[in-house]
């Protein structure tokens, strides 16, 4: 793990240094400490490394950690798929945060060039970029070695990202072989029940079995009131016996019962609220 860190460490160095720009300092949690002070060292010139106090994070970090979280979870919802692939999830946290970097921040350098046209200096094709989105279902052209045989000429794969570099290209997931395949060109095409059964298959040999129902009813599952309990049981004995009448003097007091309880609860947070101050 720590090899791994290292090796991501000098990748975002040389980028920077090629580019022109030098780090003087980076923030980072304590538990990064054992990798960075190391790592920091090794540069010319040190790198100064600004630590958070244990148990505590960098807020930035944190809020940018949170936006890729809730991009990825919209990215997920909206794929037709139920259980998805190690590699899929894994293009998916990546183009989340590579995205991010598309549009101008709310708070970088530059108010007009986003963040990766002042480090890239690249601009952006909305072919190439914007016209397929990860998880869709696309065909690719394939040459086999052997001409004369009746080998595929077009492979089933689902739609990764754009490859970068000069020449172009997409990144593929072949849904054959469960592996990363680089084309020129690909052609988009209705997803398939065929496709989705697939999809599932590779999930499952990959061991990556977390349901979309299941996260949608934890995400939708919220605790009730008595009165919202109560009026959900009349509702449903009104639709199921209709002479069924009720008089609303338990609603009533249910109700009464619900505002104590928030006078209570305020009171409650006013007291330890004054008693920390």
């Amino acid at each position: 793990m720590k090899s791994q860190y290292v090796k991501v460490l000098d990748e975002l160095h040389s980028l920077y240094k090629n580019k022109g720009f030098v780090r003087n300092e980076i923030h980072c949690d304590n538990e990064f400490r054992p990798v960075m002070t190391d790592w920091s060292v090794s540069k010319d010139p040190v790198i100064k490394i600004s630590y958070a106090n244990p148990q505590d994070h960098i807020p930035p970090a944190q809020r940018n950690n949170r936006v890729i979280q809730e991009r990825i979870q919209a990215m997920y919802h909206y794929m037709p798929y139920e259980h998805l692939p190690r590699i899929l999830v894994k293009y998916l946290v990546m183009e989340a945060a590579r995205k991010m970097n598309y549009f101008p921040a709310r708070y970088g350098i530059s108010k007009h060039y986003s963040p990766r046209m002042t480090v890239h200096k690249e601009n952006i094709n909305f072919e190439r970029h914007c016209r397929h989105a990860i998880g869709d279902y696309v065909t690719a052209p394939h040459q086999p070695e052997q001409l004369n045989t009746n080998a595929v000429r077009e492979l089933d794969c689902l739609y990764l990202r754009p490859v970068s570099g000069a020449q172009g290209g997409h990144e593929l997931l072949r849904l054959q072989t469960n592996s990363v395949n680089t084309r020129p060109r690909v052609t988009a095409v209705p997803v398939t029940p065929q496709v989705i059964a697939q999809v599932h298959a590779l999930a499952e040999l990959d061991g990556t079995n977390s349901n979309k129902k299941s996260m949608r009813k934890q995400t939708n599952k919220k605790k009730m009131s008595p009165t919202m309990k109560r009026i959900k049981e009349a509702i449903e004995l009104e639709e199921s016996d209709p002479e069924y009448e009720d008089s609303g003097q338990e609603d009533e007091e249910l109700v009464a019962e619900d505002e104590n309880e928030e006078e209570t609860s305020g009171l409650c947070r006013y007291q330890i609220q004054g008693t920390s101050i």
